[in-house]
């Protein structure tokens, strides 16, 4: 790829021009260097250009720079929020201690479960460069397979290192709301095949939240209950195409597919 791209620079813009079937070559040998990282054994199986570029370590680090743009900072986020640990909330710490523990997590994060969260919620995040999860209220009140399913779910974003790809969400969505233009470009080049790519994020942590359940039945009940594009339908289809997560359908369906092949 260097050797090509030194070879266009000393022949001036022509030359670029006749060899531009040579240009896409050496672009696809280069992509296809890019080995991606060994991921978890659960992961969904998914590989794409899109994938191999939120993969490599040059991107990771780019993504954490603007990660630090949208994130807030740490004293913000754990206002009014309480730490989860032994004595705050007994029983869903010992549900994140076993999901850290079937995922094999060491250094597991710091969980704080907050008010600002409504509904049934959970989510990871980056603040003053530290990965952080966040537990609405209604997630503490949830059964233990319910729960595991959850914390499960967003130890897996963690472990797969989803965190500061899942930024960029923030900066198109700014693009979006400032510049119709742009952000019709936006959507075209980079929204919908990014959304493909959370989708499938979701779909592997849905596989690292069922191995810390192992409840199906909670599982399906649960999402059903937070998604209503619940039937497996044309339209459901055709909205999932411009969502960031999967159809309750979708990701019930998949999970079963994983039980199925993997034996689990």
């Amino acid at each position: 790829m260097q050797q090509f791209l030194n070879s266009i620079t000393n022949g001036g813009i022509p030359k670029l021009v006749s060899k531009l079937p040579q240009l896409k070559n050496a672009v696809g040998d280069f992509i296809g260097e890019m080995k991606i990282p060994e991921r978890p054994s659960y992961a969904y199986p998914y590989n794409s250009y899109i994938d191999i570029a939120l993969s490599n370590n040059f991107s990771k680090k780019a993504l954490g720079n603007l990660a630090k743009i949208y994130c807030p900072k740490k004293e913000t986020v754990i206002e009014q929020a309480s730490i989860l640990n032994s004595q705050s909330f007994p029983r869903t710490w010992a549900n994140y201690q076993h999901c850290c523990n079937t995922l094999e997590i060491d250094n597991a994060p710091k969980t704080y479960v907050t008010p600002k969260l409504r509904g049934l919620n959970a989510l990871c995040i980056t603040a003053d460069d530290e990965t952080l999860i966040l537990l609405s209220r209604q997630v503490i009140s949830e059964d233990d397979a319910e729960q595991r399913f959850i914390l499960g779910h967003e130890l897996g974003h963690v472990q797969m290192g989803h965190i500061a790809a899942h930024s960029l969400q923030g900066l198109l969505g700014d693009i979006n709301r400032a510049n119709e233009l742009v952000g019709a470009i936006a959507n075209g080049t980079l929204v919908i095949p990014l959304n493909e790519w959370y989708r499938v994020s979701e779909l592997s942590a849905d596989r690292a939240g069922y191995l810390c359940s192992r409840n199906i039945e909670a599982i399906t009940a649960l999402l059903e209950s937070l998604d209503p594009y619940a039937a497996n339908d044309g339209f459901a289809q055709y909205v999932e195409l411009y969502r960031d997560h999967p159809n309750a359908a979708t990701r019930i369906a998949e999970l079963k597919k994983f039980i199925e092949e993997k034996n689990v």
